[in-house]
């Protein structure tokens, strides 16, 4: 294999790993437990409202069920809550943001990931 094509598989290899470690905290995020509620009308809903610049609470776990992510090309990863309407008014209109947060807090570790999927692929 030539040089080029080896940089080209350690790029995807640490695009990857930076996708894999963003899914994963995503995941830890949407478990935070919420205290349950029986409402009158029979739904089940937090007993305590997530604060605003906060992930959701857990309810029913449907948020964690569909973390996810896709690989759409070579070195192209979607990262995200996928087939759930509500994740994306719950980040970008209820201010309950997860994924944004997730993403600057995992920051570190994400370029950690990258570095050492790019080091063990030019190793």
């Amino acid at each position: 294999m030539g040089v080029m094509s080896d940089l080209r598989d350690a790029a995807e290899r640490a695009v990857a790993a930076a996708a894999a470690v963003l899914d994963e905290a995503n995941r830890e995020i949407l478990d935070v437990p919420a205290p349950l509620h029986l409402t009158t009308s029979g739904r089940l809903v937090a007993a305590t409202a997530a604060e605003p610049g906060e992930a959701p609470r857990k309810v029913t776990g449907r948020l964690q069920v569909h973390a996810n992510r896709y690989q759409v090309e070579p070195g192209v990863w979607f990262v995200g809550v996928f087939g759930v309407l509500y994740a994306r008014i719950l980040e970008l209109e209820m201010n309950h943001k997860f994924i944004s947060v997730t993403l600057s807090q995992q920051r570190p570790a994400i370029e950690a990931a990258v570095q050492q999927a790019a080091r063990e692929g030019l190793g």
